[in-house]
Parts: structure tokens; sequence; C-alpha cells
């Protein structure tokens, strides 16, 4: 009880010398320490607040002062400085432009030279084909010849059975006839089919032909506009240089404009022909105290931001205990003797301060429930919402990629059908020329 008394009577000599705000919430427990950390916190955060308060204030004043010299440089500018000013602009544009041409033409140049490489492949593969083809023909041909010959003979000798052999010799003889028969038809047919398969490989060939002569045309004309670019590239070039000269001539000419500069940066060491430099030079600074303008403004809103926390906190304690302030008085009197509260005990008044503040307490727990309830009905139909805009976007998609695939599918179908009625008509043609050529060749 001895112990208890010394402690109360510190939180009364305490209560006397402190301030009005901190004996409404310097009772016995953690909540002084906590206003006590809090406190400080509060006043290191308000001296960042300031420092970055008097930071931001320093970066817009610099930004204004190189804006409104940049300002004056640019009123200094001559009509024939802006003119040339405007000549070098147009050049950059072109220039890039042209560059822009120059990478879209050599693009187009290797992807030709790719395709036309692509065909001159697939030509020399089709020979092959063709070659080979016209090998087994050739192979078929002479088992043709050889069989016809072995026909040939077993006839003749199925004629000489039949005049000098006998029956048995005869039926031999015309067994013979019958095998090599057999095998000619057998060569004859082979050799229809290597004849197709030549006529195939003929016609492959063709069209492998034809794709080089086109892609060889294509990479052509895509060599000859690659060299176009480069060299209308290397005129944007040339007519940059020559603007930069000029503007350079104009600004050296301008004394206004070097009187300008100079006042506007000291620093710079104007030299002649330094002039381009150094309006580059000033026209970085102006950016570059922009930016460090807009830093310096949001280092202010997130010091301003932590401080408005800190602040929220302290009026969250100051709430806390607001309905226990006049029992905290109290007690406060009662142990210094006031006459006044003579029939006040101490202890009394701190326990129900502690009570008002545990209700206090109940009653914010409560609200803050309900808070966070509303606050999640709202992001529970917020995310309804949400889900539902995304369904609707990802049906939107998928009719979207649906209505593209099937106009390539039917891109394609015509394509295919273009390629068959190409591929028929050059069969076609090449049948023809065979016909023509064998019918030639029987005439000779």
């Amino acid at each position: 009880m001895k112990m208890n008394s010394i402690s109360t009577l510190a939180l009364a000599a305490s209560l006397a010398a402190a301030p009005a705000a901190v004996q409404a919430v310097a009772v016995p427990g953690s909540l002084d320490g906590a206003y006590a950390t809090l406190g400080a916190d509060i006043n290191l955060q308000t001296a960042d607040r300031d420092a970055a308060d008097a930071a931001a204030t320093q970066a817009a004043a610099d930004a204004e002062t190189l804006s409104s010299a940049l300002a004056a440089v640019q009123a200094a500018f001559s009509d024939d400085d802006r003119a040339a000013q405007a000549a070098l602009q147009g050049a950059n544009q072109a220039a890039e432009s042209a560059a822009a041409a120059d990478t879209a033409a050599q693009a187009a140049e290797t992807a030709a030279n790719t395709a036309l490489t692509s065909a001159q492949s697939a030509l020399a593969t089709a020979n092959t084909a063709l070659t080979s083809a016209l090998a087994d023909e050739a192979l078929a041909e002479a088992d043709v010849t050889s069989a016809e010959a072995d026909l040939a003979t077993a006839q003749a000798d199925l004629a000489t059975a039949i005049a000098t052999g006998t029956a048995a010799g005869i039926a031999t003889a015309q067994a013979d006839v019958a095998l090599a028969t057999t095998a000619l038809s057998t060569a004859q047919a082979a050799l229809a089919t290597e004849t197709a398969a030549v006529a195939t490989a003929t016609s492959t060939v063709n069209t492998a032909t034809a794709l080089v002569v086109a892609r060889s045309s294509t990479a052509t004309a895509a060599a000859a506009a690659a060299v176009d670019a480069a060299g209308e590239l290397a005129d944007a070039q040339l007519a940059v240089t020559q603007a930069e000269a000029d503007l350079q001539a104009s600004l050296a000419a301008n004394t206004d404009l070097q009187a300008a500069l100079n006042a506007a940066d000291q620093t710079l060491g104007l030299t002649p022909g330094d002039e381009l430099v150094d309006l580059a030079n000033l026209e970085g600074q102006v950016a570059a105290a922009a930016v460090a303008a807009d830093t310096a403004a949001d280092d202010l809103a997130i010091e301003q931001a932590d401080l408005a926390v800190l602040t929220a906190q302290d009026t969250i304690l100051d709430n806390a205990v607001a309905s226990g302030s006049d029992h905290i008085t109290n007690a406060a009197n009662a142990l210094l003797g006031d006459p006044a509260a003579a029939d006040l005990n101490y202890e009394t008044e701190v326990v129900a301060a502690l009570t008002d503040n545990a209700d206090a307490i109940a009653d914010e727990a409560t609200a803050r429930a309900a808070a966070d309830t509303a606050e999640a009905a709202t992001r529970a139909a917020a995310d309804t919402t949400l889900q539902a805009n995304i369904t609707a976007e990802a049906t939107a998609r998928a009719a979207a990629d649906t209505a593209e695939t099937s106009a390539r599918i039917a891109a394609d179908d015509t394509l295919q059908d273009n390629i068959d009625a190409e591929a028929a008509t050059r069969l076609a043609a090449d049948t023809a020329e065979t016909s023509a050529r064998i019918a030639a060749d029987d005439t000779l």
C-alpha cells in the first residue's frame, strides 16, 4: 500500500506540473507512455514537414527563376533565329521519318531475300526430285524394252514349236509366251507410274520456278527501295547538319540572345559558337528544376500525410479519455489536498476514469466493427461489379476473336482455291505442251 501511495504521489506531482492536454491522459497504465511517445513523434514529424515545406518552396522558386530566364532568352530570339529553329525542327522530323523508312526498307529487303532463298531451296529440291523421277522412268522404259524382247523371243519359240515340235513342247512354249506377256504388262504399268511421277515432278518444278521468278522480282524491288531509303536518309541527315549550322550562325549573330544567356546563367561560360550548347544547357536546367520542384512537392505531401496520421492518432487517444478528464482532475486535486476535493477519493476517481475509457473504447470498437462490415459490403458489391465487367469484356473479346478466326479461315479457303485453280491450269498447260511435243516428235 505504501508503494501505491508513492506512485500516486508521483502521479499527482506530474499532473500538477503537466499542461492541461497531458493532464487529460496521464492515467496509470500505458496511455501516458503512449502519449509521451506520440508527442515526440509529432514534434519530429512537424519538423520534417516544415523542412519539406521549405524545400518545396525553394524548389518552386528555383524553377520559376529558371523558367523566367528561359522565357527571357526565348524572347530574345530574332525572326531569323525562329525561322532557323523551325527549319531545324523540320529537318529533324524529316530525318526521323527517313530513318524509320530506312529501317522498314531494310527489314523488307531482308524478308524478301529470305523468301527468295526459301523459294530457291524449294526449286532445287524439286529439280532433284525431277531428276530422280526421270532416271526411274528411264529404267522403267528399259524394263519394257527388255520385256518386249523376251516376249518376241517366246513368240518365235512358240512358232517353231508349232511347226516342228511336239505337243509338250508347244505347251511349254505357250507357257513361256504367257509369262513374257505378264512381265511386259507389269513393266508397262511400272512405266506408266514413273511417267506420272515425272509429270508431277515437272509440275512441281514449274510451280517452284514461277515462285522463284516472282520472289526474285520482289527481292530486286525491295533492294532498290532499300537503296533509295538509304539515300533519302543520308540526304535528311545532311539537311539536319546544314540546319544546325544555319541556326548556330543565326544565334551567333544575335547579340541580344547572347546577353540574355549570360544573364540567365553566368556559369555557362559562353564562347563563340557555343550558343546552341548553352541554350540546350539552360533548357536542361529548366526541365531538371521542374522535376525537382515536383519531387519536393511530392515529399511535402508525404510528410504532411505522415503528420496527419500522427495527429489523427493523437485525436483518437484524446477522444478515448475525454470522458474521464473530470475524474482525473478530481484525483489530482485529492492528492494535492485541495479543500474542495476533501470528499473525493483519488483511487475511486482514477478507476472511474479508466471505466469511462473502457466504455469509450468498447463504443469505438463497435463503431469500427460496423464500419468494417459496411466497407466489406461495399467492396463485395464493387468486386461483383468488377467481375461482371471483366466477364463482359472477356465475352466481347472472345466474340471478336471468333469473328477474326472465321474471317481468316474464309481468306485461307479462298487462297487455297486460287492456288488449286492455278495448279490445275498449269498442269493442263504442261500436259498440252507434252502432247504437242509428242505429236511433233512423231511427225518428225
